[in-house]
């Protein structure tokens, strides 16, 4: 029996993060176009923002934001694989590619999807009005398709997406596309036999923009093939991973991290870094200059969802983007996760970290929580400090 509807779309990013837990855990769902009347009337109307995915549980809860959709269900006990590792380093290992999935490889998707219009716009303009539309002709979905089409062309250039940032973005993305291949050759998941929140954060950007679109999917599969099944692999039920004979079951040991998997953290630290570090900083400048009491919303403007603009420099590109709070959200599951280990736990995942480049994820901190409530971001209280 149906008992969750899924309120998105196929070429919607952070749709294909939720879809691929819904499919994995064999939780029966319904998923329904963002056009759908239910989501025009009622969801839009509830959660005041005309954003997906949303899921609708049995209980006529609305929820919002991808990771706030997976808490949920495994917090209802639905989850029978286990996306969480016990261990210290892969659970860590986890957060830091749930957060790079859907915030690192955000522009890079966004490149591909906006800059080769010759190859891509017939696929995108059918998807975007078949959901947004559904059960309108076709001819007369082309008009608002446009309209939401071209406000995704501005996102795109408000996170630094521009014909002078394309080629670093490119350089950056098909670095990293090499690297996870490799480890896929040799593993079906980032840390073991079982998907964890780190993959279904990558399949954010790889599935819905970068396995899906024309032009980065004949990419991925000229030089990627790996990846592309692993994008089909998130989308089938259960472990689905034939190809691996033999393969242990469970996630690694605590404190195993085969090198393919260093090499894809130390590309995180060289490209993903130099924005976060901007991005922190931005936030605590605002944060020292405007006082913020707890539960406040952290936009004054729905409409405008950032403090301000950072820049930074990507493969010698620079670039000018807006500032994203939500990455902060993101980046909190990691931070928190390490806190709560003893300083003995503690050790292995420093190591690995510090030989990968990747200790800022740990050590920068926002002095104030961000967390979500009533579908918004909101000033939590102060952020614990780094501690060894």
């Amino acid at each position: 029996m149906i008992v969750y509807y899924l309120y998105g779309a196929p070429h919607s990013a952070f749709t294909a993060k939720a879809r691929s837990y819904l499919i994995k855990q064999g939780i029966p769902f319904e998923e329904r176009a963002f056009g759908h009347p239910r989501f025009m009337m009622d969801i839009v109307s509830a959660t005041q923002r005309l954003m997906v995915p949303v899921l609708e549980t049995d209980d006529g809860l609305f929820v919002q934001d991808t990771s706030d959709i997976l808490d949920c269900l495994q917090q209802r006990g639905l989850e029978k694989l286990p996306s969480r590792p016990e261990g210290a380093v892969a659970r860590a290992v986890t957060h830091l590619f749930e957060l790079f999935g859907g915030e690192g490889l955000l522009r890079a998707g966004m490149f591909y999807r906006w800059f080769f219009d010759e190859t891509n716009m017939p696929f995108i303009e059918n998807q975007f009005g078949l959901f947004l539309a559904p059960g309108m002709p076709a001819d007369q979905r082309l008009e608002l398709t446009l309209s939401q089409t071209g406000a995704m062309r501005m996102r795109s250039a408000a996170l630094g997406v521009t014909e002078a940032t394309g080629p670093a973005i490119e350089e950056s993305f098909l670095d990293f596309l090499g690297a996870f291949n490799d480890h896929l050759e040799e593993h079906p998941y980032l840390v073991g036999a079982t998907p964890t929140l780190g993959d279904y954060g990558l399949q954010i950007m790889l599935y819905a923009h970068l396995a899906r679109d024309p032009y980065p999917a004949a990419i991925l599969k000229d030089q990627a093939q790996a990846v592309v099944r692993f994008t089909e692999r998130m989308n089938q039920p259960g472990i689905c991973a034939p190809e691996y004979i033999d393969y242990p079951e469970g996630f690694f040991a605590d404190g195993e991290v085969p090198e393919t998997l260093k090499a894809m953290m130390k590309l995180v630290a060289v490209d993903y870094l130099p924005e976060f570090e901007a991005n922190i900083a931005l936030h605590n400048q605002w944060l020292d200059e405007n006082p913020v009491e707890e539960g406040a919303p952290i936009f004054a403007d729905e409409k405008r969802p950032t403090l301000g603009f950072i820049q930074f420099a990507l493969r010698g590109s620079e670039i000018s983007c807006s500032a994203r709070s939500y990455s902060l959200y993101m980046l909190q599951r990691l931070q928190d996760w390490f806190d709560q280990l003893s300083p003995e736990q503690r050790k292995p995942v420093l190591l690995v970290f510090n030989e990968t480049g990747c200790m800022p994820f740990l050590e920068q901190r926002c002095s104030r929580r961000v967390e979500r409530a009533s579908y918004k971001e909101v000033w939590g209280g102060p952020m614990r400090p780094f501690s060894k």
